[in-house]
C-alpha cells in the first residue's frame, strides 16, 4: 500500500507502520506514525498530539489495507 504523509510531501510503500512517542516534539507532535521501507529506512508519516488519535489513525490505515485499498493519505486532526 502506498501512503502519503500528512504534509503531502512523501509517498512511500511501507512494509511496517507504527506509532512512537516523539520526545522532541511540541504539544501537537507528541506522537508519530512512522513507516519503514527497505531502501529509505524510517519515514515520518504524521504527527499527533495524543497517542489515542495516532492509534486511531493507524487503525484507519489498517482498515484501508484490509479493504484492499492501494493508497492512503494520513489525515490531519486538530
Amino acid at each position: 500500500m502506498y501512503i502519503m504523509s500528512q504534509d503531502r510531501k512523501i509517498i512511500c510503500n511501507c512494509n511496517k507502520i507504527n506509532v512512537v512517542k516523539n520526545f522532541g516534539g511540541g504539544k501537537s507532535q507528541k506522537y508519530i506514525i512512522q513507516g519503514s521501507t527497505d531502501l529509505e529506512g524510517i519515514i515520518p508519516l504524521g504527527f499527533f498530539g495524543e497517542e489515542k488519535i495516532a492509534i486511531a489513525e493507524l487503525q484507519n490505515i489498517f482498515d484501508a489495507l484490509a479493504d484492499g485499498e492501494r493508497v492512503y493519505t494520513v489525515k490531519t486532526y486538530n
